[in-house]
This record gives structure tokens, C-alpha cells and sequence, in this order.
């Protein structure tokens, strides 16, 4: 067990890289990093979306939120719930999870916004397919998220 290894960098809680739970979630080296790219061919709209989608996870990274985890989705789809619960989305677009289950986040209405259909899809499966790749295990903390 180790405090944050870049120290006070991120804030005065050096155990905050695993959301205050060194014992159950890891990050050795501080350097759980996913890095995306922007699909060829999406408009200047869809990877400005793309960005805001990247700054709003990282602001679950910072605060230590964000840790690799199996995705448990309820039995309905994200769409029909967030319609269930009087929210509207364009037809182009998807109901997404701002914090993607995969990295933590909670399968309810209060983590979903709306997202061009085509970022939301790519983004999402980059992040499982960074993972994979990267052999991140359960538990992991993902410390920043890249896109270029």
C-alpha cells in the first residue's frame, strides 16, 4: 500500500487515486492513462462533443472516481429510462453515461446526458478496447483520459 505516487500533485489526498480505498484499488504507477482518437470524419460538432465527453470523465478521474469496473446495467435500455424520466434526445443522438459504467458509473438516470449517437459508440468501445489492451484488471483507477 502507497500513497499517490506523483505525491501532492492532484490535491492533499495522496490515497485519492484509488477513491480513498488502497486496500481494494490499485494504480502502482499512477499512470492508468486511456487514450482515444477522434473518429475520421466526424464534423467539427461531433468532436467538439467528443472533447466536453473526455473533460467530463476526466473530472471523475481527478477526483479518483473513475476505476475499472464490470459493466451492471439494468434491465431497460439507458434511452427508455432517461424518457421515462421526462428527458428528450434528437434523433441522431444516444443517452449516454457521463461516467461510462465500464470505468464505474452508475446505470441511473442522474449519470446519463445526451451525445452524438456516433461519438458516444465509438468513444465507448475505444475505452473497453484501451483497456483490454492495456490489461487493466478490476479495480484499477484510470488516472487521466487522452483524446487526439
Amino acid at each position: 500500500m502507497q500513497s499517490d505516487p506523483l505525491g501532492l500533485e492532484d490535491g492533499p489526498n495522496t490515497f485519492g487515486y484509488v477513491n480513498s480505498s488502497p486496500i481494494f484499488l490499485s494504480d502502482p504507477l499512477g499512470l492508468n492513462i486511456l487514450n482515444l482518437r477522434f473518429k475520421p470524419g466526424w464534423t467539427a460538432g461531433q468532436r467538439k462533443e467528443a472533447k466536453v465527453k473526455v473533460r467530463r470523465l476526466n473530472k471523475h478521474c481527478k477526483g479518483g472516481k473513475a476505476s475499472v469496473t464490470k459493466p451492471v446495467r439494468s434491465g431497460s435500455s439507458a434511452s427508455a429510462r432517461w424518457g421515462r424520466a421526462g428527458n428528450s434526445r434528437k434523433a441522431s443522438e444516444d443517452t449516454d453515461h457521463e461516467l461510462d459504467v465500464q470505468l464505474g458509473g452508475c446505470d441511473c438516470v442522474s449519470n446519463m446526458w445526451t451525445l452524438d449517437n456516433s461519438v458516444n459508440r465509438s468513444l465507448g468501445k475505444q475505452i473497453a478496447d484501451d483497456i483490454k489492451r492495456q490489461g487493466l484488471k478490476i479495480g484499477d483507477i484510470v488516472k487521466l483520459i487522452k483524446i487526439k
